[in-house]
C-alpha cells in the first residue's frame, strides 16, 4: 500500500481533507497528530480564556482537569485508530504490543496557564523504539504549527526552518530555567516552557536552550524539531540518539555552531 493510499484512508478516518490539514510533511503520521490537536485547538483557547474570569483558588483545580482532558482525548484517539501502539503522558501510560508509541505532552507551560500568561503548547510524537520519528507542537494561542519527521527536515506552519546559521560567542540568545547553570555571557531568559523552546531553538529565534530535570514527555518532540532544524541536543554536554537516555538529565538543545561554546561555559 502507498502513503498516498494511506494518507487517503486516514483523512477520511479523521472526516478531514489534505487542503484542511495543510501539511508541508506528506506522512500518515504527522496528518494523525494534525487530525488530533486541530480538534483540541479550539478547547485550549477557549479554556484558557476561560481560566482568566475564575477564581484564584479554583484555578489550579481547573487547569489539573484541562490538562487530563487533553491527555484523554489525544490517548483514546490514538487507541482507537491505531490499534497496538502503546501510549506515554503524564497521566496516561499503556503498554505497547509492538515497539510503536505515542507520547503526549497536554500542556507544556502549565504554570503559565495557570496564571494567564499565553505561553503554552501541546506535543505529540511518534516513537519506535527509542527513537522518535515525528511530532508535531501546537501554540494555539498563536496559530502556530510545529512539525517534524526524520529525513523530512523541521516546519513552522508551512515554512521550512533552521537552526541559527551565524552565532558569535558574546551574543548568544536563549533560553535557560535554571540561573545556577547559565551561561554568564549570554543573553538568557525562561519561557516557562521547553517544548517552545526547543522550538524556537529548531526557528532560530533561540541560539539554545538548557532544561532541568525534564521527563520523556517533555523533550520529546522538542528534540526532534532541534536535531531536523540541523541543530544539536546532547544530555550534560554528551550528544545522547537514544531519546530515553535523557531521563532527568540537564538538557541542551542549541544550534552546532554555538554547542562547543555552551558545554564549555555551563555551571554543571
Amino acid at each position: 500500500m502507498t502513503l498516498k493510499k494511506n494518507t487517503k484512508e486516514i483523512n477520511q478516518m479523521l472526516d478531514l481533507n489534505i487542503e484542511e490539514i495543510s501539511s508541508p510533511i506528506k506522512s500518515g503520521k504527522i496528518n494523525l497528530m494534525l487530525g488530533v490537536l486541530q480538534k483540541i485547538e479550539g478547547m485550549a483557547c477557549r479554556d484558557f480564556k476561560q481560566n482568566s474570569m475564575i477564581l484564584d483558588k479554583n484555578k489550579l483545580d481547573f487547569v489539573d482537569r484541562f490538562e487530563k482532558r487533553v491527555e484523554k482525548k489525544i490517548a483514546e484517539f490514538f487507541l482507537n485508530k491505531v490499534k497496538g501502539d502503546g501510549i506515554i503522558g503524564k497521566h496516561y501510560n499503556i503498554d505497547s504490543t509492538n515497539e510503536n508509541n505515542w507520547v503526549i505532552n497536554p500542556l507544556d507551560g502549565r504554570a503559565n496557564f495557570l496564571r494567564n500568561i499565553p505561553i503554552f503548547c501541546i506535543s505529540v510524537a511518534f516513537m519506535t523504539g527509542n527513537i522518535v520519528k515525528s511530532c508535531v507542537v501546537i501554540n494555539p494561542l498563536l496559530g502556530e504549527i510545529y512539525q517534524a519527521e526524520v529525513e523530512s527536515g523541521a516546519y513552522l506552519n508551512d515554512a521550512k526552518i533552521s537552526v541559527s546559521k551565524e552565532v558569535k560567542e558574546n551574543k548568544l540568545f536563549g533560553s535557560c530555567t535554571n540561573e545556577e547553570v547559565c551561561i554568564d555571557t549570554a543573553n538568557t531568559r525562561s519561557l516557562g516552557c521547553s517544548t517552545l523552546s526547543m522550538c524556537y531553538v529548531a526557528s532560530g529565534r533561540f541560539d539554545f536552550s538548557v532544561d532541568l530535570g525534564k521527563e520523556l514527555v517533555d523533550v520529546a518532540a522538542g528534540a526532534l524539531m532541534v536535531t531536523e532544524a540541523k541543530g544539536f541536543v546532547s544530555k550534560s554536554g554528551v550528544t545522547c540518539n537514544n531519546i530515553l537516555g535523557f531521563g532527568k538529565q540537564s538538557l541542551v538543545s542549541s544550534s552546532k555552531m554555538s554547542k562547543k561554546y555552551i558545554q564549555n561555559n555551563l555551571k554543571i
